[in-house]
């Protein structure tokens, strides 16, 4: 079982430490949590009265209650009534830009990031990959994900790559480049502050702006990331740019194709070459699909 079962684990409707991943260190006693309803994340069906045992931040048992052997001076929960299931994982979002519905990056502080991945956090998802419009404050955060934590952990590309005049980034954070010189030295200035992937923008907002992000830009940024040992995302809207971007060696996509649908010859070429699709169920994508996403007035997220 310790072989199946090295995942994270966050209890939903229970505030309770990240403990997963963590350093040996960080943590100094064995947790046994008891008495609740497990989903583990396979599609079986929920079980009841299920306990685990975790130390050091490692879950090493997972099963009934009743089968249960508690080790000596391990501090045991009673969690009768609640749910226990695998940590979700947000891999595209942007923090501390709202407030309300109003946007601002005076709003993006330490303490309206933390607040929000409280927020996540409260909702079952322990982790979050913020993708491009962040400040240098979020690198202090992303550094806290190796501590115990009742927030969601971050990682971060830091600030995405601009096309200079074409779409992409936040107004306020200077992060447009003109020639493949600039989105190289970009690229080492974001690698050298610890982001973990490297982000770029290649789209004109629905064809009101006269320009994407060009070739000889976008194939030095993924070039320079790859030379600094990083991975790149690119946001994307159009089939031609995500073909052209798997040509030039692009990791992952940040969402889905959607001027067209997308053909065996496209999903041929990202599988040859290792493209994975990020997030593909965001408000831009559901835009295409629904009127109003229709989760909007469920009292679950309402509360949020």
């Amino acid at each position: 079982m310790r072989s199946a079962m090295k995942a994270g684990f966050s209890l939903v409707s229970l505030t309770v430490a990240m403990l997963a991943g963590l350093p040996a260190a960080a943590l100094a006693e064995t947790r046994v949590l008891r008495d609740f309803t497990l989903i583990d994340g396979t599609g079986k069906a929920p079980a009841a009265s299920q306990a685990l045992v975790m130390t050091d931040g490692r879950i090493d048992w997972v099963g009934p209650s009743a089968k249960l052997k508690a080790p000596a001076g391990a501090k045991v929960e009673r969690l009768k009534g609640k749910y226990l299931m695998p940590g979700l994982i947000d891999s595209h979002v942007h923090l501390g830009l709202v407030d309300g519905i109003t946007q601002n990056l005076q709003y993006q502080t330490a303490e309206n990031i933390e607040k929000q991945l409280r927020i996540y956090a409260a909702y079952g998802v322990t982790t979050v990959q913020t993708l491009g419009t962040e400040k240098d404050l979020i690198f202090p955060i992303q550094q806290r994900r190796k501590e115990p934590t009742a927030m969601s952990r971050v990682y971060t590309v830091g600030q995405g790559v601009v096309f200079k005049g074409s779409y992409g980034g936040v107004p306020g954070l200077d992060q447009s480049v003109a020639t493949p010189e600039e989105a190289r030295a970009m690229v080492d200035k974001e690698a050298s502050k610890g982001a973990d992937l490297i982000k770029l923008w290649v789209d004109d907002e629905f064809g009101m702006l006269e320009e994407r992000m060009p070739p000889r830009i976008s194939s030095a940024v993924i070039d320079q990331a790859h030379k600094d040992g990083k991975k790149t995302v690119a946001h994307i809207f159009y089939y031609s740019n995500a073909a052209e971007l798997t040509r030039e060696g692009v990791d992952a996509f940040a969402h889905s194709v959607r001027d067209r649908a997308v053909d065996d010859a496209l999903l041929g070429q990202m599988k040859a070459k290792g493209v994975w699709q990020m997030a593909a169920t965001l408000s831009r994508e559901a835009s295409f699909t629904y009127r109003t996403l229709p989760f909007l007035d469920d009292p679950f997220f309402a509360r949020g």
